[in-house]
Formats: C-alpha cells, structure tokens, sequence
C-alpha cells in the first residue's frame, strides 16, 4: 500500500472529506486529493502530524512506499545543503563587515604623539620656539587629548591650531601642567607649537607631551 493510499484510508476511517482533512494541517482540498492520488506528499512535518493526532507512527506511513522514502531523504539533503550554503553566506557576510569595519577604523585612526625632554638656549626675546609638529584630522568628532609640560624657568606653551584657518583650538602654558580632555575637531591639518615663554635665564631644562588620538 502507497503512502496516499495509507493517507486515504486514514482519513476515510476517521469518516472525514477531503475538504475536512486538508483543514486539520492547513492545505487545500486539491492538496489532499493529490496527496492521495500519489502526485503528491506530505513533508516530514506534516507526516508527523498526521502520525500524532491519528496515531500511526511515521514509519507505518511510509513502509512499502520506497519512491516517497527517497523523495523525502532527497528533500532533506537539500534542506540541508541550503542550510549549509546559507550559513556559508552568513559568516561570509559577517567576515566581509568585520574586515569593513577594521578597514574603517585604520583609514579614521588618529594617533599622534609629540614629546621630548631637552635643554634649550634661551634668545633675548620673550617667546622661543623649542618644536613643531603637525598631524590631520580624517573626521570631524571628538578626539582624546593628553597634554603635559615642565620647565624650570619661564612656561612651556602648547598652541595647537587649524591650518586651514588658523584658528587656535587649544593652547596652555605653565611652568608645570598636565592636562586630558576632548576636543572637537575638524576634518583638517592642525599645527602643534611648543615654545617657551619668559624664561629669565638661560638654558632653560624643560619636557612636554602631546597626544591625540580617537575617543
């Protein structure tokens, strides 16, 4: 006996149309009916179904209909090779925005550092220019940064400014400081000044530091 003549029997026993049964597991009547006639099958979800609410074990169902046996073990290796494709595709598609991301994150990377501990000549002059430094901003946001100076006469002054407009974004000078905070920045090429200011003698032993870097 053939699978849809099992299925057919089963629901006839159970004094039931086609109309009747096909509403019990959601398909239409033509699905019923062709189910029966062998054009057709039930997945393995439905067989199971079936099995539970007119207690008949699957393997009942299909014994002696080997073409359905094989249908079905055909359905579930592709079932199961499109599971495998599609996970294939999703850990590529998470692999390809990781490396993305990654290569995102290098070409928005800022890290500039600019230090130094010497000791200089001090010129007859108010101000003397001890270094210069110069980095760029690839993105307009708030960026991380770390300043410190010492000197033991005068004041040791960082300038950092916007070269495309000059304007000053931030500036300090002390004797001896240390400092960290966010700025706002914009996409642009900033100048960093370090010079010492109102040193009375000369030389003049000083240190200073400059970080920036992403928040």
């Amino acid at each position: 006996m053939t699978l849809g003549e099992k299925l057919k029997k089963i629901r006839q026993d159970n004094h039931l149309s086609q109309e009747d049964f096909s509403e019990q597991f959601h398909v239409t009547r033509q699905t019923v009916s062709n189910w029966e006639n062998g054009k057709s099958f039930p997945d393995l979800e439905t067989l199971v179904k079936i099995s539970n609410i007119f207690n008949v074990s699957t393997d009942e169902l299909l014994k002696e209909d080997e073409a359905v046996v094989q249908r079905i073990d055909s359905e579930k290796k592709k079932k199961n090779t499109l599971l495998i494709v599609l996970l294939v595709l999703i850990v590529g598609i998470n692999f390809s925005g990781f490396f993305f991301y990654q290569e995102l994150k290098k070409q928005t990377a800022v890290s500039f550092s600019m230090e130094d501990h010497k000791t200089i000549k001090i010129a007859k002059k108010k101000e003397t220019e001890v270094a210069t430094g110069y980095f760029s901003i690839p993105k307009k946001g708030n960026y991380e940064l770390k300043v410190s100076g010492e000197s033991d006469d005068g004041e040791v002054e960082v300038k950092i400014k916007n070269t495309k407009n000059d304007k000053v974004v931030y500036e300090s000078k002390k004797s001896e400081w240390q400092e960290n905070q966010l700025v706002l920045l914009e996409e642009a090429s900033y100048q960093v000044q370090v010079n010492v200011k109102d040193a009375k003698v000369s030389p003049v032993s000083l240190s200073y530091q400059v970080k920036v870097a992403n928040k």
